[in-house]
């Protein structure tokens, strides 16, 4: 790419994507025995991820075994089979266990339709979510994910090596604080919760906001 050209970046899970609307029943389908609620499979998952460390230097296979641990845990505590494991891991590794956020979606449509903004997917993931954003029809022109590049997004060398490739870069949209919107590095990182993005993208370009809706 040139050095003058002008990238964004967008994360994945919960930016662009997020659990389809079965997608815990479908997890405890799969979880042998399992006579627990959906809701508390939910809620379960969400404790267990919080109270592990996904691996500092990951790789694909770093983190497929992290999320195969974190999933064999979950059934664990819900008294049921963990030979259904790998099932889950098939089935959260494919589009089907996800669905689109239209606003954020509709937000990279937009940019896209500028045409001269390069556009790219910076994500905490293994390297199934190429085949996830390609699934879910998201095309961008550059997927970086942890597993890629060999550190997390919280680390600060994550970004440098996204650098390396994207001198471009100079805006990051996602979810999380940690390393999304107050990341470790010099891009400026917006909310996607915050409603007046668009606003703030079209002033941190310098471009008119008027061509953001009129080529929507």
């Amino acid at each position: 790419m040139r050095r003058d050209e002008i990238t964004i970046s967008f994360d994945a899970y919960h930016t662009l994507f997020q659990e389809s609307l079965n997608h815990f029943y479908q997890l405890r389908k799969r979880m042998g025995g399992c006579s627990s609620s959906t809701e508390e499979i939910q809620r379960t998952l969400s404790d267990i991820v919080l109270q592990t460390v996904p691996p500092r230097f990951p790789t694909h296979h770093k983190l497929l075994m992290y999320w195969y641990n974190v999933y064999c845990e979950l059934c664990a505590r819900h008294k049921s089979s963990c030979n259904g494991v790998t099932s889950i891991l098939e089935y959260t590794s494919s589009e089907r266990a996800w669905d689109i956020i239209p606003g954020s979606f509709a937000l990279l449509k937009k940019i896209q339709s500028i045409g001269s903004i390069r556009t790219i997917v910076c994500s905490d993931w293994d390297e199934s979510l190429y085949m996830i954003l390609s699934g879910l029809g998201v095309f961008v022109e550059e997927i970086y994910t942890s597993a890629s590049i060999g550190y997390s997004k919280s680390n600060r060398e994550y970004w440098q090596k996204v650098l390396e490739f994207e001198p471009g870069l100079c805006i990051h949209i996602g979810d999380d604080p940690a390393t999304d919107f107050h990341p470790p590095h010099p891009i400026v990182g917006l909310s996607i919760k915050d409603p007046e993005i668009l606003m703030k993208i079209s002033k941190r370009l310098n471009v008119s906001y008027s061509i953001f809706i009129e080529r929507a």
